[in-house]
């Protein structure tokens, strides 16, 4: 079957791969849409590769053999949450996926098939578009969702974002759904534009600027207590950090993966926290789409829709930053 393979040094190429093979619990999928992720962009920039490598790990599409699955059927339409668990321990049955002791990923998807957990595929309805759908339950608004829910945001808080590429966004969308006004950080107009269709109310351009002062300025002069970084860049993450009041607390959402920082100095002192967030669980789907049914403008975190021929195009168009989410479409 067709996939997406990433050769290396920013070159990607439509070649071929063995469909896939089914675990026991799984349904195969016929994908219509695939989101592209900061998280896969490393491969994509990185050295040439010896032999190129399929990836992705978000799609949307039409259930094409439930395998005996009581929860589908055959011509459903889904999206697979990309994170699954053994589905009989505590965590899972309470639809925390994430935690479970023998988490499994969904990986590649850039591809006309996948084969996932049946518990992992998520209906969506028939008027939401597959592109919509990747948003909404690939990287995107879940991931944002879950990490806004671990602050324990009340409406009129200030919050700031740390970068607003697709995960940021969709993070800025969600606190403005909330009424919780957002204060977001990044060096791409084009993204810092959209932040504020989504509903930000504060935009700051870190480029040349004391961004901790910036921040604690658009709070009328207090240092915030609540902040969520999206961006891998250690100085804007070391900025939010500073500007945290005392118990302030940051969530993470993926990027900064090694980040050495002064426990005593920049934790202890002030008693601020550093949360972690993984992608979205099970149980927040169901409010995750109530954000949807309420007209939050979900549609404009997709930026761009390519066809599957033209992958090369949409990574380059997403490592310019002039996007919010790129999605591969795969419907004829």
């Amino acid at each position: 079957m067709k996939a997406v393979l990433l050769k290396g040094e920013c070159e990607v190429e439509i070649g071929d791969i063995p469909e896939p093979e089914p675990q026991e619990g799984d349904a195969v999928i016929q994908v219509k849409a695939v989101g592209l992720c900061g998280s896969g962009m490393g491969s994509y920039r990185g050295p040439r590769k010896e032999k190129p490598i399929p990836t992705g790990h978000e799609a949307a599409g039409i259930v094409a053999d439930p395998r005996g699955a009581p929860n589908l059927k055959e011509g459903d339409r889904v999206v697979v949450l990309a994170v699954g668990g053994c589905g009989e321990c505590e965590c899972c049955k309470n639809g925390h996926m994430a935690y479970c002791e023998d988490v499994r990923t969904m990986s590649p998807s850039h591809c006309e098939k996948v084969a996932f957990m049946a518990r992992c595929c998520l209906p969506i309805p028939d008027d939401m578009s597959f592109p919509v759908a990747i948003a909404v339950g690939g990287c995107g608004l879940g991931v944002g969702y879950h990490g806004v829910m671990r602050l324990n945001v009340k409406p009129d808080d200030f919050v700031v974002v740390m970068g607003v590429g697709p995960i940021g966004l969709s993070a800025t969308l969600v606190l403005a759904h909330l009424g919780v006004k957002a204060a977001v950080v990044d060096v791409v107009p084009y993204r810092l534009e959209l932040a504020e269709k989504l509903g930000a109310e504060f935009l700051i351009n870190a480029t040349n600027l004391d961004v901790t002062a910036a921040i604690i300025e658009a709070n009328n002069g207090e240092r915030p207590t609540k902040a969520i970084l999206a961006t891998s860049n250690h100085k804007a993450a070391f900025a939010a950090l500073e500007a945290l009041g005392p118990g302030g607390r940051m969530v993470t959402l993926g990027g900064v993966r090694e980040w050495p920082i002064n426990a005593f100095n920049n934790l202890s002192i002030r008693d601020r926290a550093l949360l972690g967030s993984w992608h979205y669980h099970h149980q927040d789907f169901s409010k995750m789409m109530h954000i949807v049914e309420s007209g939050a403008p979900v549609d404009q975190l997709v930026t761009h829709v390519f066809p599957f021929a033209e992958a090369a195009e949409a990574y380059k168009t997403f490592d310019s930053g002039q996007s919010g989410k790129v999605v591969l479409s795969l419907e004829e």
